[in-house]
């Protein structure tokens, strides 16, 4: 099988006098195949391969720590920020505009599509299964050996091309035009840039597997063991070893006449992560069901055809682990350094900055020091989750009705976190513990109607689920007041200021809790003093809103269907999620949008939906966050739509074409939201809270037309 793709990008053709391509495109190709063979009455063995080769192309810039600026969403950031009022564009001979005090890295978006640089990403892929299965029912009736071994091998290698321009400052008053301080000569493209950056894993699985039934008794187990290699070498050659992760599986299920069943799972699994003694985690669980209307004495409700209750219990392990989003090994060693004289070798805490000095007083010499960089934790282990689940399986009316319904809950404890208290009587930085405890628990609910009515067919699909967490366990620092602490709140809880409207007038303001923020005008957002000290500080923030993570999702799909003509339409939603982007501070620029049109003035204060807006050099005490920036980021989205036909097989009999399918739907058709922002809340970046629109790429409309033969 044979796949191939082609996007383009959402950014125009403009000229460059670089020859930047300023318009970004995707070129995909897939490959599969599967091959199966017999080699004798009871050994098969099998191959599965597929590959993948990516080309992307995108107008680049620099590649920082703090932004990204060589990728399209890099690019998508600059010109939201930039406000069409800052400066022209370009000037009426052609040269490139900018005006270095709008704000920081706010640049002229046309220069950085076609005059910044280039990158190209060159990806590959492949992916390859093979599998042995002997059949030895010959020593004992229903069992089999099966095993497989997977090689994936991934590589991506990125060339950049750097440029520059020239820009020039342009004075409305007086019409001068100068070179900008900062952008001083054009810069053509430069050599090639090269990193490469790949992953390679193998992963093999054997063991025995059993299936037999004696009469009304059904029973299936296995035992079966894994190992996993991940090498990653990245873009230079490096001693790490593969990470490493192996372990045991078994299963045993039962069945009764299709009405009673009963499972046990147990893993015994083991990680690189932790010290020896504590590498390996034992994982059980137990599940049960009973199909009640398979019983005798439910044979008489004919208006009940399923009816089937069922529940779980189990403790899984996590043994993946993260320090501020990125992946950690080998947390139960000590990390050593050296340092020298001016060299701050323990930045998080204050210590001397040189080494050990050596010489008469007018040779001193500053030798390496070694030190602790980080402390191991030699207790370090796995994150342990309890979960409980009962559910409900049910159909009415012939099966024209079908509900589903789950209850769960999960409490995972041993979570790596920080220590926070005590750090004043300790000298160095705390390893992190297994010490945080969370607790979740929520339901799902998913109910189908269909219905046929001679030739008409419709139908209604709902799916509705809610899960709500709470920090149990959470060592926080010592001090804290109650309201700013973390247990007891969702994970991802915001905290920020309340407020209680707008000062109205100077006079307000004096009689107000002085704001220790920064100084406040008539039309400013007036926060509450929580703790009641008498002043606004930080101590005054406390929980508001919601997390990132929505509590609630939901989607309704109605059906359609008469004479070969078909309509759909899935409606899909979240409820009880917050964000906090409010772009008009990012990177101190001065972008002005359609929400801050509302904003205070001594004439529209009984009506202002917006504060009062300020100059540069405000200390923004607006836009600190509080429940007024908070935004409800709920939303109701028709995720896609489709009619279609399937043109009467009659039509297609003399053309020898055995069905026809026309169909016309389309993606992201609209979105119901009182997101304030005009960025669709669901493609908000969540991973650079700073910098919120940094890696954002907007959702795209699609349309679709086409047609499916079978000859």
């Amino acid at each position: 099988m044979v796949g191939y793709l082609y996007e383009g990008g959402i950014f125009k053709e403009f000229d460059s006098p670089f020859g930047i391509k300023s318009t970004p495109d995707y070129n995909r190709t897939n490959l599969r195949s599967n091959l199966d063979i017999t080699l004798s009455k009871n050994l098969t063995v099998g191959v599965i391969l597929g590959g993948r080769l990516q080309k992307r192309y995108q107008p680049s810039g620099l590649q920082s720590n703090s932004f990204s600026y060589d990728n399209v969403e890099g690019m998508i950031s600059r010109i939201l920020q930039t406000p069409s009022f800052a400066y022209p564009i370009m000037l009426p001979d052609g040269r490139i505009a900018q005006n270095p005090s709008v704000g920081t890295n706010i640049w002229n978006p046309l220069a950085v599509l076609t005059r910044w640089g280039t990158r190209n990403d060159d990806f590959n892929a492949v992916e390859s299964t093979f599998n042995i299965n002997y059949n030895l029912g010959s020593l004992v009736k229903g069992l089999s050996f099966k095993a497989n071994l997977g090689y994936d091998s991934y590589f991506n290698s990125t060339t950049r091309r750097n440029a520059n321009w020239a820009a020039y400052v342009y004075d409305r008053r007086t019409g001068d035009v100068t070179l900008s301080p900062d952008r001083q000569r054009d810069e053509p493209l430069s050599g090639l840039l090269v990193s490469y950056d790949g992953r390679i894993s193998s992963n093999l699985q054997g063991g025995l597997y059993y299936n037999r039934s004696f009469g009304k008794h059904t029973v299936t187990a296995l035992a079966l063991g894994t190992r996993q290699l991940v090498k990653s070498p990245g873009s230079s050659q490096t001693t790490a070893p593969p990470s490493a992760s192996q372990g045991v599986v078994s299963r045993v299920t039962y069945n009764y006449d299709n009405r009673y069943f009963a499972e046990f799972n147990a893993a015994y699994n083991g990680s690189e992560n932790f010290p020896i003694g504590l590498q390996y985690g034992f994982f059980p669980a137990v599940s049960a069901g009973w199909t009640i209307t398979n019983e005798d004495f439910m044979k008489d409700i004919s208006w009940l055809n399923l009816l089937k209750i069922r529940g779980s219990y189990g403790i899984v392990g996590n043994d993946n682990l993260s320090i501020d989003g990125t992946n950690q090994r080998f947390l139960f060693l000590e990390n050593y350094g050296t340092a020298s004289g001016g060299t701050s070798f323990n930045p998080a805490w204050s210590r001397p900055n040189n080494g050990v000095q050596f010489g008469n007083p007018n040779s001193i010499t500053n030798n390496l020091v070694s030190f602790i960089s980080s402390v191991g934790n030699p207790n370090i282990t796995w994150e342990k989750g309890r979960k409980r689940n009962i559910g409900i399986d049910a159909s009415f009316l012939k099966e024209s009705i079908r509900l589903t319904f789950d209850l769960f809950d999960e409490k995972r404890t041993d979570i790596l976190t920080a220590r926070q208290s005590g750090l004043q009587t300790y000298g160095e930085i705390y390893p992190r513990l297994n010490i945080g405890e969370v607790y979740n628990k929520g339901y799902e609910i998913e109910l189908d109607y269909q219905k046929r009515t001679g030739q008409f067919k419709y139908g209604l699909t709902t799916q509705l689920s809610f899960a709500r967490n709470k920090v149990i366990n959470r060592d926080e620092p010592q001090g804290r007041p109650e309201y700013q602490k973390q247990e007891g709140k969702r994970l991802g809880q915001f905290f920020g200021f309340v407020t209680d409207g707008f000062y109205d007038s100077q006079e307000e303001i004096d009689n107000s809790p002085k704001n220790l923020l920064g100084t406040s005008i008539p039309g400013d957002l007036k926060y509450i003093d929580v703790n009641q000290d008498g002043v606004i500080t930080n101590d005054d923030q406390t929980a508001i809103g919601y997390s990132r993570t929505p509590e609630y999702t939901y989607s309704v799909t109605p059906r359609l269907a008469y004479k070969g003509f078909s309509l759909s339409v899935l409606f899909q939603g979240v409820a009880n999620v917050s964000s906090n982007v409010i772009l008009t501070e990012q990177n101190n620029g001065q972008q002005m949008y359609g929400i801050q049109l509302g904003r205070w003035t001594p004439e529209t204060a009984a009506t202002a939906t917006w504060p009062a807006l300020h100059s540069r050099g405000n200390p923004y005490v607006n836009y600190r966050l509080n429940d007024f920036i908070l935004q409800d980021a709920s939303y109701l989205k028709i995720r896609n739509a489709e009619l279609s036909w399937n043109v009467p097989a009659t039509w297609l009999k003399k053309a020898k074409i055995s069905s026809l399918r026309l169909f016309l739907n389309g993606q992201n058709l609209h979105t119901w939201t009182k997101f304030r922002m005009y960025l669709d809340p669901e493609n908000i970046n969540l991973s650079n809270t700073s910098f919120s629109v940094q890696s954002l790429y907007p959702s795209s409309r699609i349309y679709n037309f086409g047609l499916n033969i079978q000859l």
